[in-house]
């Protein structure tokens, strides 16, 4: 239970997945477009009209730090609706994993993020994809004590008896963390609702 403790930790969970991906590293490949570092850029700085100017240039909507975070995972990540929204209807992958196996939308969900959720379920993400650790974004959403995510992933078919590796499920965390909002979001006794 001590550990699991530990991986409750919001500031643990983001901090190491931005390490884990390398946020600060942009990386073009020899066959993208010049302007994918530039790209990326623009995506940090939630700037969506250059974001969508560049992927009307032909930027790469799947542009991707060295370490395999997608711009789309950053957006999602940091809440940047605007750029995430620009980069889906570019074909940005909803479906990218970085190399702990997260998606964009497991990024969204566990920040809260609930317009990109929306973005990205209708663009197709999997609500139920995991993660290396056994993660889905409704796991994810639970452990960031996001409600209203969890409503929209549930409304959306989100399966509330996946577990983690270590054998919990969203409402074991949310028991665990005695998060009332998300124990009522996961009974369906929320007021939340998808807009």
């Amino acid at each position: 239970m001590e550990d699991f403790a530990l991986l409750r930790t919001k500031r643990f969970i983001a901090v190491g997945a931005l390490a884990l991906v390398g946020v600060a590293a942009p990386v073009v490949a020899q066959d993208e477009a010049p302007d994918s570092e530039e790209l990326f850029d623009a995506v940090r700085e939630d700037d969506a009209r250059t974001v969508q100017q560049m992927l009307d240039d032909g930027a790469d909507a799947n542009a991707a730090t060295e370490r395999g975070l997608s711009a789309l995972g950053y957006a999602s990540i940091h809440g940047y609706t605007d750029v995430a929204t620009a980069l889906i209807a570019a074909g940005a992958d909803v479906a990218a994993k970085d190399p702990a196996g997260a998606t964009a939308i497991a990024y969204a969900a566990q920040f809260g993020h609930v317009e990109i959720i929306d973005a990205l379920i209708e663009g197709g993400a999997d609500v139920n994809a995991k993660d290396t650790s056994d993660w889905t974004p409704l796991i994810r959403a639970a452990v960031g004590g996001q409600a209203e995510a969890t409503t929209r992933l549930l409304a959306a078919g989100a399966d509330a008896s996946a577990e983690t590796f270590l054998g919990k499920s969203a409402m074991e965390i949310a028991e665990t963390n005695g998060d009332q909002a998300v124990i009522d979001a996961l009974n369906g006794t929320t007021e939340s609702s998808p807009s």
